[in-house]
């Protein structure tokens, strides 16, 4: 059995998982609450791929640009468009670098003003490009319609889409030939580090191994995810099992495991690894579980 010592209860959750990242980073709880928080709300928005993911890539996109705040929520015709749609922070948020303002305005917004930002970001992205490459200006007025329009095409498009009940699938046992192996990941932003959780079970309840594994220079939470799943089937691998089912509430992750295309992504990577460690199996099932009993390590 293995102890994690970073709690007194020895046992690996998600909580001791930061502390143990952090190390001795002043970080408290209510920063990386911004953070989860977040992309919970972003992804919670229904926006297209390209708009969520392009506001998460931003940062990285403009590496090196020394005026990022200055940008998207300073300069004056860009600070009149968020008066405009009646946008606001004080004074203290205003001083924050560019990620810490933004999550902090999610933070205090409700879900249609969160889409407002979001969609505002994304559009002042191309308009500062424009003035940036090609000396291009559009008035404060012009974007403030542009972004009225895209989030009025936004509303109409989610009360169109069709609603699916989704029942949470409780944890059950594999069938009787089967391990079941469970996989989660905590992943922190800041030192772009991760925590994989694996459990491997036999029957209804027997455990039979626990591991939990730190790694560095994990660029996204999806590559968190994915390297998990890729360290779950290999520890499978090394103890010598033949049929086995591999859990995970990384839904993307799993998708692309199960796919027989070239995955072009930025996991592809792990996901090429993951097909190659499958086959070592007799039989091999990873599936979604939205509900796990793995939630007591890694929550």
């Amino acid at each position: 059995m293995v102890v994690w010592q970073v709690d007194p209860s020895g046992e690996y959750t998600v909580r001791s998982g930061y502390r143990l990242l952090q190390g001795n980073r002043d970080l408290n709880e209510n920063t990386v609450e911004c953070y989860n928080l977040f992309y919970k709300k972003l992804w919670k928005l229904k926006l297209p791929k390209k708009t969520s993911g392009g506001i998460c890539d931003l940062p990285k996109s403009v590496r090196g640009v020394a005026n990022l705040e200055h940008g998207f929520r300073d300069r004056h015709f860009v600070a009149v468009v968020w008066d405009l749609l009646n946008i606001k922070w004080n004074g203290e948020e205003g001083r924050k670098n560019f990620q810490d303002w933004l999550f902090g305005l999610f933070y205090n917004s409700s879900e249609y003003t969160c889409r407002q930002i979001a969609c505002t970001i994304w559009i002042l992205w191309p308009e500062r490009n424009k003035w940036v490459h090609d000396r291009v200006f559009a008035s404060s007025l012009h974007i403030v319609s542009m972004i009225s329009s895209y989030v009025a095409k936004l509303n109409e498009i989610v009360k169109k889409l069709p609603v699916v009940k989704v029942c949470l699938e409780r944890w059950r046992p594999p069938y009787e030939t089967f391990v079941k192996i469970d996989f989660g990941a905590a992943f922190h932003v800041l030192s772009s580090n991760s925590c994989s959780g694996i459990i491997i079970r036999e029957g209804r309840s027997k455990t039979i191994a626990e591991k939990v594994t730190v790694n560095g220079n994990i660029v996204s939470v999806f590559a968190a995810e994915a390297l998990a799943c890729l360290q779950a089937l290999s520890l499978g691998v090394d103890l010598g099992f033949q049929r086995v089912v591999v859990e995970g509430d990384s839904l993307s992750v799993i998708k692309k495991a199960n796919s027989s295309g070239v995955d072009r992504s930025a996991i592809g990577a792990y996901i090429q690894d993951i097909r190659i460690v499958r086959r070592r199996f007799k039989k091999c099932e990873i599936v979604y579980a939205p509900e796990r009993r793995i939630d007591r390590l890694i929550s």
